[in-house]
């Protein structure tokens, strides 16, 4: 059977709501396509190397295993992208105490990352400012110990703005948003293929009265170039055409347009989702 893998958070409520994912299942199971879920992106990445899979992937990671870089020892240049659906952003949760003015403070405070794709994403982010990554890769309940009992100043997680994960954090601990604000963060973001500028926006947390300048990165829908031309094509144009119930029924997607499923999309796009995008009415 053809798979669709959908790498989500640890929470797996945490990137598609079951809404989005009943209309996934729904409007591609005539082309025998299921929904499976991995926490981890070299295993989701993996999946590709047989024909006929679909992985949604952050594309750092995406455009890493490409390069054979970060981790990845062989260049995978079979990849492909088919669209980007939506943007993850990198989220710094501070102590209420911890004020950082930009970050090249961070260097000597206790760091942690929720989830193993939040230490995937930010870690070349702290490289490039020279910081250490050593930290412990915790789940959300020990996210939530740890940051109520002090054992970290500082949880990076990825998010989006309506990630319940997020909102459960600021509820229950006592810890606020912190910008991203540096000079070489800005220098990473002109210069990288995956990473772009991000606002976190301030109504999500009471303690800050502007919004959150972050770095995001986007969520690919990626294949192999060895996959099925006819099903690339046919899978490329159910999406397409199920924009609009996606927007309308998961938040996740407010932003989802043809264009922004063009942008950043970190390697080459298959070529039968080129013509899909040029043969589908814009609706």
């Amino acid at each position: 059977m053809v798979s669709i893998v959908t790498l989500l958070l640890l929470n797996a409520k945490e990137n598609l709501a079951s809404s989005s994912r009943d209309i996934l299942n729904h409007n591609l199971k005539d082309l025998n396509i299921t929904l499976k879920k991995f926490n981890y992106p070299k295993i989701a990445l993996k999946e590709l190397q047989s024909k006929n899979r679909f992985v949604l992937i952050n594309g750092k990671d995406l455009y890493a295993a490409y390069k054979g870089q970060n981790g990845y020892t062989q260049a995978d240049k079979k990849l492909r992208s088919i669209m980007a659906l939506y943007k993850l952003k990198v989220t710094l949760i501070a102590q209420k105490a911890v004020h950082i003015a930009k970050m090249e403070e961070l260097k000597g405070k206790k760091i942690a990352f929720l989830g193993e794709m939040s230490l995937s994403v930010t870690k070349p982010v702290l490289d490039a400012l020279k910081l250490s990554t050593k930290g412990d890769v915790l789940d959300l309940n020990q996210s939530i110990h740890a940051l109520k009992n002090k054992e970290i100043d500082i949880l990076f997680m990825l998010s989006t703005d309506n990630s319940p994960a997020l909102h459960q954090i600021l509820e229950t601990t006592d810890t606020h948003l912190q910008s991203l604000k540096s000079k070489t963060i800005t220098q990473l973001i002109r210069s990288s293929d995956v990473y772009s500028k991000a606002k976190i926006p301030k109504e999500l947390d009471k303690h800050i009265n502007s919004d959150i300048i972050t770095v995001g990165v986007k969520m690919i829908l990626a294949t192999s170039a060895n996959s099925d031309k006819a099903l690339v094509y046919a899978l490329t144009r159910k999406i397409l055409q199920i924009f609009d119930q996606l927007k309308k029924r998961d938040p996740l997607y407010r932003n989802l347009s043809r264009k922004s499923a063009l942008e950043e999309l970190a390697i080459p796009q298959h070529s039968q989702a080129i013509k899909a995008f040029n043969e589908t009415p814009d609706r």
